[in-house]
């Protein structure tokens, strides 16, 4: 009978040791797992912001960004070999399951501290600046971390809620509190993770994109554009324009083009004749005489509307200056976030410079029907220069973008050397 008894009591231990080193082995594979995907990932973010222009709206990506996600990636590759090691380690013990969990908590702590929390923060300030363009490498990399943090979290809640009151943990772990100090210095870690992995996620979720195509008014073409929101909230009424020179014209300037008429036509010329007191200018696809000119009246500070005959008679002491500017729009793509826009252009000797160019937005009470006008239409016949804050919202104000309220990198387009 004493044969049985004990023969039974080796068979429960065989079963138990069975269970631990199948449990072990569990965590092993599923650790594995964790750190394919987790290189894969990397690997994909990495690749997918690599490159990055700074475009119409989004600057480029910081020089540290890419280089400390790929340090912090090495890391974790580091650990997690580590890790893999110290289970398959485990795994030979005669409590498997015991020896798992005191000693993979430790690394957990180090994998939490050294990979995942820095690359989130690295993900999340870069979309802090963003409204709208996201990655889809930084959804992926947020999902996939909140999946695992809730899978570590869980096993966490079974070691404090169960495990903790084993008998079998070792006695040289309960004197140094090992078993129970790693978990509670983790369960901060990984909910800040957590936190912050579903704050990626619920901001790439909740913009819904929007295609659409947009009638612009003196295009001959609609244009096509990816994300209604992001148009919407940068690209209307917003456009470039040239200061006006002289000096009693403080903060005043001519509209060249809104920047959705560029866009639509992809490239656009604009031609400006300047003979004080007059000045004609001509937005087209192709270089053609000037189409609008206007007579400046110093005393009342206003532009009166004029024909093409009444300019070309005018023989006048002051010297006439030509300027014509070239606008190429690059369209949106992986390197340039909204497209691009450069220019290059010819200036003959005078006051007006090629290298003047801001972007300005309108503000909503002076939002025009249409971009035919280079100066502010107050009547009919009666015209005056856009003048910041009054008319014009500068362009670091009215693109302010993202959760991080960002400024933006480009205050104009962006001058041609080629």
């Amino acid at each position: 009978m004493k044969g049985w008894f004990l023969s039974k009591e080796v068979d429960n231990l065989q079963n138990k040791n069975m269970v631990s080193c199948r449990v072990c082995m569990q965590s092993v594979v599923m650790n594995l797992i964790i750190l394919i995907w987790s290189l894969i990932l990397d690997g994909y973010f990495i690749n997918e912001n690599r490159g990055i222009k700074s475009g119409l709206v989004y600057c480029e990506l910081e020089g540290w960004i890419l280089p400390t996600y790929s340090f912090f990636t090495s890391i974790g590759i580091i650990i997690a070999c580590i890790q893999l090691i110290l289970l398959i380690v485990c795994c030979g013990c005669l409590k498997a399951e015991e020896c798992l969990r005191v000693r993979s908590y430790t690394i957990d702590l180090l994998w939490a501290i050294a990979k995942e929390i820095p690359q989130i923060i690295i993900i999340f300030y870069i979309n802090l600046c963003h409204d709208g363009w996201f990655k889809m490498s930084s959804l992926f990399k947020a999902i996939f971390s909140i999946f695992v943090t809730i899978w570590k979290l869980n096993n966490l809640y079974t070691f404090l809620h169960n495990d903790i009151k084993s008998n079998d943990i070792p006695n040289w772990c309960r004197a140094k509190r090992l078993y129970i100090c790693f978990p509670i210095f983790l369960i901060p870690v990984w909910i800040l993770n957590l936190g912050l992995s579903i704050m990626i996620a619920v901001l790439f979720i909740h913009h819904r994109r929007y295609e659409t195509y947009i009638d612009i008014p003196g295009s001959i073409h609609n244009l096509h554009v990816y994300d209604k929101y992001l148009y919407t909230k940068y690209i209307v009424r917003t456009g470039i324009y040239l200061p006006w020179p002289d000096t009693e014209y403080e903060n005043s300037y001519m509209k060249l083009a809104e920047i959705d008429y560029i866009m639509a036509n992809r490239k656009t010329t604009v031609h400006l004749v300047f003979k004080l007191p007059y000045i004609c200018f001509e937005r087209s696809l192709l270089d053609r005489t000037p189409n609008q000119c206007f007579k400046i009246d110093n005393e009342k500070k206003i532009l009166s509307n004029i024909s093409i005959n009444e300019f070309r008679q005018y023989n006048g002491d002051n010297k006439e200056q030509n300027a014509t500017f070239t606008f190429r729009y690059k369209p949106q793509s992986n390197k340039y976030n909204l497209g691009q826009i450069t220019y290059h252009g010819h200036i003959t000797l005078g006051p007006l410079y090629l290298n003047k160019l801001l972007y300005f937005r309108l503000h909503h009470a002076n939002a025009q029907d249409n971009d035919d006008d280079f100066v502010y239409r107050i009547s009919t016949n009666t015209y005056q220069f856009y003048i910041v804050n009054h008319q014009l919202i500068p362009i670091e104000k009215a693109w302010r973008y993202g959760l991080g309220k960002c400024r933006p990198c480009r205050l104009g387009p962006q001058l041609s050397t080629s």
